[in-house]
């Protein structure tokens, strides 16, 4: 059975839903196809045989805004699903001392101060000043060549730029597994700095924020609501068999479950690319 529609998007992901939530508010026709049985993509999750499962660990920072904005026309406020986190305790194994850092500058202030100036019978003062050419050689070098920070670990790009081994695990490490949920050694200092580089002008509405459920319920099942409020079509268990080329175009693809789509536009959300 032929369809046909303004745009073909595959995947579900949040890339995907939001191309459809957009070209929907702008009256086209789209279609949304994912091949699992639920929506989400990288952020998705679901009841497994009554355990609830997660396809990630997730952590909203408060400088975003695309991702608020989107939220925001799918009716929905990123506080209302968010417990935000103004401040961090730190605890390093085989250690009794507790670290306490505010990482909020409008939300906490005082508690960020008390963070840069205190805590130094832990982390010294000559400890946090070894940070700073680590941060600020990182950001330059993200500006000026990103690919070449892709060379180098968080951890070791830390040791190149003399970090404290106390600054390190009570800073760098918590600051890593807090919001990357990974060690520094086990991804590129290039994703480290790609997060925080681009919030610069935003930095005062620096704080991190734990989802109070689900991502499938919180993000993308209201987004997919909006798309079909706006007469979209979200389809789940649909996987694409392969795209349709005309004249060196594609111009739709054949999938398991419906049949075939045919469409002006088609994008594939996965490689976040247009085909």
């Amino acid at each position: 059975m032929m369809q046909r529609s303004d745009a073909i998007i595959i995947g579900s992901g949040l890339s995907g839903l939001t191309a459809a939530l957009e070209l929907s508010e702008k009256e086209k026709s789209v279609i949304v196809l994912e091949k699992e049985k639920v929506i989400g993509g990288r952020t998705s999750s679901w009841d497994e045989d009554g355990m609830l499962v997660e396809s990630g660990f997730h952590r909203h920072i408060g400088f975003y805004k695309e991702l608020p904005r989107i939220l925001k026309k799918a009716g929905i406020s990123i506080n209302q699903i968010v417990q935000w986190e103004e401040q961090v305790d730190v605890r390093v194994k085989g250690k009794k001392d507790t670290a306490v850092f505010g990482i909020s500058p409008i939300f906490g202030p005082f508690e960020m101060v008390r963070g840069l100036i205190g805590n130094n019978h832990i982390v010294s003062m000559r400890d946090k000043l070894s940070l700073v050419p680590f941060f600020l050689k990182g950001f330059l070098e993200y500006k000026r060549n990103p690919d070449k920070l892709d060379q180098y670990s968080v951890k070791e790009f830390a040791e190149k730029h003399h970090v404290s081994e106390n600054a390190l695990h009570y800073l760098i490490i918590p600051l890593s597994a807090g919001v990357f949920f990974l060690p520094p050694e086990r991804y590129s200092a290039k994703v480290f700095f790609g997060l925080f580089y681009p919030a610069l002008p935003r930095f005062y509405r620096m704080r991190i924020g734990a989802y109070l459920g689900g991502m499938t319920e919180l993000l993308a099942n209201p987004i997919a609501t909006r798309i079909e409020q706006n007469k979209g079509k979200v389809r789940t268990g649909t996987k694409v068999k392969r795209l349709i080329v005309e004249s060196s175009q594609v111009t739709g693809c054949y999938f398991s479950k419906w049949g075939r789509n045919k469409s002006k536009s088609c994008y594939t959300s996965s490689r976040f690319s247009w085909c």
